[in-house]
């Protein structure tokens, strides 16, 4: 009697999720939809890198020097959703550096390989380059990583530090000198690379602090040798450290905050709130409580002190040059400050690209075709009705043909030839032709970040299966016939 009654149950449950579910989305469990969030965010000079905990990267803003490394050869002014970072996946940490200009991103793969992309200054020509994601050679083990504006390091599981110099030729190839120990260090379990002086800080197992200086390659920084790290008197039980312009941050194991400045002085730095986190930008001090509330003091980005109002709880926060990031509890992304090219991930709301009020950044949207990620140099955007994806992306990703033509009119009519299919639109236009025949479309041809945009339900006309899951926010285009 028992099974029977729940057999009737499961049968029931079963019913009802068929219907809860739209057509063409698949039903996932709880613990999948909640695999997609967040879980760091790190910025730079105007624009976003963000971790999500299935291993991607994800990035927004600006691109006019490269700094996302979409393409070696493609930038734009700036994305108006997020795009993932081509070529990485399992991913456990991330890092940009702090450094007006520099541009530079490092991440650690769970085989303990380093990646580094971005925008770059040439060694040979002078001029600023783009790299795609690359992996950094001679560099293995590592569990954490900091960029610094023209150096990298990164922690080892044994506890000792390497670093390596960062540029590339005018051949867009990464020719970093060989990653090598820093002297004295073992047993750290914290690193910052600090600003564009070459100064870097490492905290140890016992909660000590240690600073030296790396090479670099900066006109302004005269510096031949990386230095011995040397300990930081006045601290002690740290936990971790972060660079506030020419001042330390740390936060000891008991939630409080202390300042070193230029001369070596420790202060308390509101010593009434208890913290989880701290991040220093340009003379600013982001402070995240274990009530999951977020402060600001100093050279704030919105000129305004304490608490951070219109905020979520907080589980994780991050500093721009002149925007501040968050992570809620439910894994979004959130923003406030500057947001000239939605390096918050959404439109700004006040005058001046300014945004006052925290904003939760656009969804990102993954593309998959036939089963695989594809790797894309530009967004793809969820849109009230569809999806709108990169045209020539899709084009070239499938080995189609494209021909740009002109309607009666002198407008651009632009037609795709596929396997036998052949669909013609036009941009602002919510309908398409398939041969001769008319057919609507779920939303107009777009222009968004520098690319035209078309729903993705368009490839159906092309022989493709076209599903959007809200739950994965993943677009899967699939042949027809590989679906059989």
């Amino acid at each position: 009697m028992y099974e029977k009654k729940t057999l009737s149950l499961l049968v029931t449950m079963c019913l009802v999720l068929a219907l809860l579910v739209p057509n063409g989305v698949s039903a996932l469990s709880p613990s999948s939809a909640q695999a997609l969030s967040y879980v760091k965010i790190e910025g730079g000079l105007y624009y976003t890198v963000a971790l999500r905990n299935d291993g991607t990267v994800w990035q927004w803003g600006r691109n006019l020097l490269g700094e996302l490394g979409v393409n070696e050869k493609i930038r734009y002014r700036r994305t108006e959703a997020p795009i993932r970072a081509f070529g990485l996946s399992e991913m456990t940490d991330i890092s940009v550096a702090e450094e007006r200009y520099a541009g530079h991103n490092l991440a650690v793969k769970a085989d303990g390989t380093v990646w580094q992309w971005g925008s770059a200054q040439s060694s040979d020509d002078y001029k600023t380059h783009s790299m795609r994601p690359r992996q950094i050679e001679g560099m293995s083990d590592a569990v954490a990583v900091s960029a610094g504006a023209y150096f990298g390091i990164a922690i080892r599981k044994d506890g000792t530090v390497w670093s390596w110099e960062r540029y590339v030729n005018s051949q867009q190839q990464a020719i970093p000198r060989k990653p090598v120990a820093v002297q004295g260090l073992n047993d750290v379990v914290q690193i910052s690379a600090g600003g564009g002086d070459g100064r870097a800080y490492a905290v140890k197992q016992d909660g000590s602090v240690w600073t030296w200086t790396e090479h670099s390659i900066s006109t302004y920084v005269k510096v031949t040798e990386q230095t011995v790290p040397v300990k930081l008197k006045g601290l002690s039980n740290i936990r971790s450290v972060s660079v506030s312009g020419g001042s330390l941050l740390a936060l000891d194991r008991q939630g409080k905050v202390w300042t070193v400045d230029e001369k070596g002085k420790v202060a308390a730095v509101h010593p009434e709130l208890k913290i989880k986190e701290v991040r220093g930008h340009i003379g600013a001090i982001l402070l995240l409580t274990t009530a999951g509330d977020v402060y600001g003091y100093g050279h704030t980005v919105n000129g305004k002190q304490g608490k951070v109002n219109g905020l979520p709880k907080i589980v994780a926060i991050g500093a721009g040059t002149y925007h501040n990031l968050a992570i809620s509890t439910d894994g979004k992304a959130w923003g406030w400050g500057g947001d000239k090219y939605m390096e918050l991930g959404a439109p700004a709301t006040s005058y001046g690209n300014m945004v006052y009020r925290p904003i939760q950044a656009n969804d990102e949207v993954d593309v998959m075709l036939n089963g695989e990620s594809l790797p894309m140099s530009y967004t793809a955007i969820l849109s009230t009705h569809t999806v709108q994806v990169p045209m020539k992306e899709l084009v070239n990703a499938i080995g189609a043909k494209l021909q740009v033509g002109k309607d009666e009119t002198g407008a651009p009519l632009y037609k795709i030839s596929y396997e036998g299919y052949q669909v013609s639109f036009q941009l602002g236009q919510n309908k398409a032709w398939v041969g001769t025949k008319a057919i609507e479309l779920a939303d107009q041809v777009e222009f968004h970040s520098g690319a035209i945009t078309v729903p993705h339900t368009l490839m159906t006309s092309l022989g493709f299966t076209a599903n959007w899951d809200p739950l994965t926010r993943t677009v899967s285009l699939s042949k027809q016939s590989e679906q059989l």
